[in-house]
């Protein structure tokens, strides 16, 4: 397994390096370090303390890289890399591709509550285009890093195309070594309770025939008159992340959320990993 970071000498950078770091330890895996700068045709990632490379912006973006880590020292390795591309976000996501990451991680924009996730121009794209999982980091998250992590929630959307996410979720679950949560939020009051509780078990049935794992997984139903109020009532822990799969428009292999998982995101008080669409599934709906 291994973490890609996108970092940039801000506030919303220094919440994703730390969240990065906090989530690299948690999963015992590598963790890259990797700053875009524009410019350049955007084809190679660029080891920052290669000599050819040693110009001013390369020496600044690696003399903020070193700060960083020395104000909070991860105990996994870390890589630094400099990539140039004309995009901010395309490059992160090519960087991510390259070097086969597992989850990428990103800060938020610059405005919003403290405390939960808020979305700027590249976490817009990200999670719009990414063809790796997105993990956001809630505004603030450089005050209060995670200290571990204790569970992982995956909110299962009512297309029941749940097979990529859950499989993906249980990945880094398995990794850790922590417990997961799958929720799913009923928001029509018409439906008989019987009848919701009976599908959901019943969908996850089907995804156990291709995942191990599962058998001992249980849907929670949240019951509410909206997922922004389903969020909110639920109870989180602090070190704890959010999994959110693809809507069912999304292309197969990439990211893209729908109108339900971007009013999930804008309550979430843990970070978000939002993860693209299975190919088995034709998008997991959410």
């Amino acid at each position: 397994m291994r973490i890609l970071t996108a970092f940039t000498n801000s506030l919303g950078g220094r919440d994703s390096y730390h969240l990065g770091v906090s989530l690299a330890e948690a999963f015992s895996c590598p963790l890259d370090l990797v700053t875009i700068v524009k410019g350049g045709d955007g084809r190679y990632v660029l080891d920052v303390t290669d000599p050819a490379f040693q110009d001013v912006v390369a020496t600044q973006v690696d003399d903020w890289m070193t700060e960083i880590m020395e104000e909070h020292r991860p105990r996994v390795p870390v890589s630094k890399y400099l990539r140039y591309s004309l995009s901010f976000p395309e490059g992160i996501i090519a960087s991510a591709e390259e070097l086969k990451v597992d989850l990428l991680v990103a800060g938020g924009g610059r405005h919003g509550v403290m405390g939960r996730v808020s979305l700027g121009s590249v976490g817009q794209t990200l999670l719009n285009s990414s063809t790796v999982p997105v993990a956001l980091s809630p505004r603030g998250m450089r005050h209060a890093p995670l200290d571990g992590l204790s569970r992982i929630t995956v909110m299962l959307g009512e297309s029941g195309r749940w097979r990529g996410l859950l499989s993906t979720a249980r990945k880094f679950a398995d990794r850790a070594g922590v417990p997961l949560r799958l929720v799913t939020v009923a928001t029509d009051d018409s439906q008989d309770r019987t009848e919701i509780e009976e599908r959901a078990e019943a969908l996850l049935a089907e995804v156990r025939l291709d995942l191990t794992g599962l058998d001992d997984q249980r849907v929670q139903v949240v019951y509410a008159h909206g997922m922004s109020a389903a969020v909110l009532a639920m109870e989180w822990n602090r070190n704890e992340l959010a999994f959110l799969g693809s809507a069912r428009l999304a292309q197969s292999g990439r990211l893209f959320l729908g109108p339900d998982a971007n009013k999930i995101l804008r309550v979430l008080p843990v970070p978000l990993v939002a993860v693209p669409a299975d190919a088995a599934d034709g998008g997991s709906g959410s």
